[in-house]
């Protein structure tokens, strides 16, 4: 686990996030797995941040890649009714198990 700095777009100050790196033999990425997180605006407003990991501190650039998805290989979702009605019985049951569930007195 790492430490990303970024300098904030409107206040100017700088916060630190905890992030996970992939090192790949053709590079290192920061994967924004929460999506569009503020983070990430800062970042890509700056075009660079600082990834320390104990004392080591690297000045970094930042390059985006593009996304790609992939077509669906059938051409179809693979979420039927059936398995849609199953996950909502499902749901259903379990909120319904836990109202009955008896709360501990305090």
């Amino acid at each position: 686990m790492r430490l990303v700095t970024v300098r904030g777009r409107m206040s100017g100050k700088e916060y630190s996030t905890p992030f996970w790196l992939l090192e790949r033999p053709d590079g290192r990425y920061w994967v924004s797995v929460f999506g569009e997180t503020n983070t990430i605006k800062n970042a890509r407003a700056a075009g660079h941040v600082t990834v320390s990991r104990g004392t080591a501190r690297d000045e970094v650039r930042l390059v985006e890649v593009p996304v790609e998805m992939r077509q669906r290989e059938s051409g179809r979702s693979s979420i039927t009714a059936f398995r849609s009605l199953y996950y909502m019985g499902k749901v259903s049951l379990a909120l319904f198990v836990g109202l009955l569930r008896p709360r501990p007195v305090q």
